[in-house]
């Protein structure tokens, strides 16, 4: 088969049946909680404006597609800016070595027209990255993981362990999490979507960037994802919570990863990470050090979190820094030039410009 046999176009709805079965290659969920996973992702999306892909078709039928995840991000001065996640990125093996994958991510540059401005990669991996720096994505930040104690050989193995992808979080998630109130703190396993985002509203802003929106909205979605299971922590003040940390649950229940976090009262946030640190609910505890501004860096080093290696780091010369894979970002525009990448006076080129948190992630 020759690239001319191929057509690229935007999603259509009578695209759906197709695309899920090309999914079903990608993703090990099932085809009840696939179809579950990609309306929650792509069509209740409170910042999507449909289903934002990309579809290669072969005899008008899907055979590959390139979905892109919303999000809003949201200037000091009010500016709502438009980002999208790559992700679900997939060709039928019959299909593959046509270059379907780079031509679907050149189209999705359309999505311009309808409001986003850049692109944010939060999961490329060594295979994949090579296409996304051929279509232009530069590198911003890196993704180093930090672990709680994570020279330890034994809690460094608990978490990889626990990070295979080879099911959906199971009911085993919250088996070992003791929910309730223990003094001021709450263990919850919902969100509280108003509580939480009057505690990002009311946060002190540490310097002028670009910060995800979040608000009530934006966490009732958000935290409705069918193939995760999350944990809530909540610092009380009577019946109003001053502080919370979201943490991603691994699915057999040992691993626990800091996806989100956010404090209306300075000092409030470290109760909250003592009490995650210390109740053992997990065997093993992980953030992703480009969500780590410096207030929780502070907090996190005086808890025993440490940058470390990867599984796919760990046998490679360098240090954890070097070999740790970057966030990747790009303007949704077609072509750019200097202006593209500045929002007024940030240039999102430098990194500081930025407040991504690991919630940002399509993978999380």
């Amino acid at each position: 088969m020759t690239a001319g046999a191929y057509e690229i176009v935007r999603f259509r709805p009578e695209h759906r049946e197709g695309v899920l079965a090309a999914l079903a290659g990608l993703w090990p969920y099932g085809p009840e909680l696939c179809a579950r996973f990609f309306e929650w992702r792509h069509v209740e999306n409170p910042s999507a404006t449909g289903v934002l892909g990309i579809v290669a078709l072969h005899q008008g039928e899907p055979v590959g597609f390139r979905g892109y995840m919303a999000d809003r991000f949201r200037t000091d001065d009010g500016t709502d800016v438009g980002v999208l996640y790559p992700c679900d990125t997939v060709v039928a093996p019959e299909h593959r070595n046509q270059g379907l994958s780079v031509r679907m991510g050149k189209l999705a540059s359309d999505f311009g027209k309808a409001g986003y401005r850049y692109f944010i990669n939060l999961t490329s991996g060594r295979n994949s990255r090579p296409g996304y720096l051929s279509l232009g994505f530069q590198p911003l930040g890196k993704r180093v993981l930090w672990q709680r104690h994570g020279l330890n050989p034994f809690l460094w193995f608990v978490h990889a362990w626990s990070k295979r992808k080879d099911r959906a979080a199971s009911s085993a998630a919250h088996r070992r999490i003791r929910f309730g109130r223990f003094g001021e703190i709450l263990v919850a396993d919902a969100p509280r979507p108003a509580d939480m985002a009057a505690i990002i509203a009311a946060e002190q802003r540490d310097g002028t960037a670009l910060r995800v929106r979040q608000d009530a909205d934006f966490f009732a979605w958000r935290y409705r994802n069918p193939v995760r299971r999350y944990a809530f922590y909540f610092r009380m003040d009577g019946d109003t919570p001053h502080a919370y940390v979201v943490l991603d649950v691994s699915p057999d229940g040992r691993t626990g990863t800091i996806l989100d976090y956010g404090e209306s009262r300075e000092g409030a946030l470290r109760p909250v990470l003592e009490h995650v640190c210390g109740n053992g609910d997990f065997l093993a505890l992980a953030a992703q050090g480009f969500g780590i501004d410096a207030r929780l860096r502070n907090i996190l080093g005086e808890l025993g979190f440490r940058p470390v290696h990867t599984t796919k780091t760990l046998l490679r010369r360098g240090t954890v820094d070097d070999l740790a894979p970057s966030v990747l970002f790009r303007p949704v525009a077609s072509r750019f030039d200097e202006e593209e990448f500045r929002v007024g006076a940030l240039d999102l080129r430098n990194p500081e410009h930025w407040r991504l948190k690991p919630i940002c992630s399509d993978g999380a």
